[in-house]
């Protein structure tokens, strides 16, 4: 098994740092998936900011310890997000950046 998948809410962040410590006691590579967005109290566009989205993904990396991360995937976010203008310009920076090898 090398596919993990997480998210930044199971355990307040403890599957994350429990999958951190594992990295470290594996030679083979672990392609980790991690989730953003439940921490919203309503999924609403606008919770969905950049500066949400940067906080969440800055806590997940941290948490993994780990300068990226291979997959991150929306936690339950509202339909009409995907069509958002601020949505693809989000995805676009983190790839350049380096910190989502993916964003779905």
């Amino acid at each position: 098994m090398n596919f993990i998948d997480t998210a930044d809410v199971y355990g307040d962040g403890r599957s994350e740092r429990l999958i951190a410590q594992l990295k470290k006691t594996r030679k083979d590579e672990i392609i980790i998936a991690t989730k953003a967005g439940r921490r919203l109290p309503k999924q609403t566009i606008e919770g969905y900011s950049r500066e949400n989205l940067n906080a969440w993904i800055d806590r997940s990396l941290k948490n993994l310890s780990t300068d990226t991360i291979d997959l991150v995937q929306l936690h339950c976010p509202p339909t009409e997000l995907y069509n958002h203008a601020k949505f693809s310009a989000c995805s676009t920076i983190w790839s350049k950046q380096g910190r989502s090898a993916t964003t779905a």
